[in-house]
């Protein structure tokens, strides 16, 4: 009798990008309806890496998007912040 053993790697060496793209970002979607407060939430700002200048922040969605952490890290990084010697 012969296993039939799938892996991940067997399965994203089938798929083309494109479709996994958007399963990532379907799965994506749910995770953020399942856990809200924990979410990443993207901004509205990308940046691009300039030659001979460096970082350049964008607002016009040029580049890589920017992300900042979930409501409940955010207010956690408050909360155990260091108060500079206080």
């Amino acid at each position: 009798m012969i296993e039939n053993k799938v892996s991940y790697e067997s399965i994203c060496g089938v798929l083309p990008i494109r479709i996994r793209k958007g399963i990532a970002d379907w799965m994506r979607k749910w995770a953020d309806r399942i856990d809200d407060d924990g979410a990443p939430r993207r901004m509205s700002y990308s940046f691009t890496f300039q030659l001979h200048e460096g970082i350049r922040f964008h607002d016009d969605g040029r580049g890589c998007p920017l992300w900042r952490i979930g409501e409940e890290d955010y207010k956690r990084a408050w909360l155990e912040a260091d108060r500079g010697g206080e």
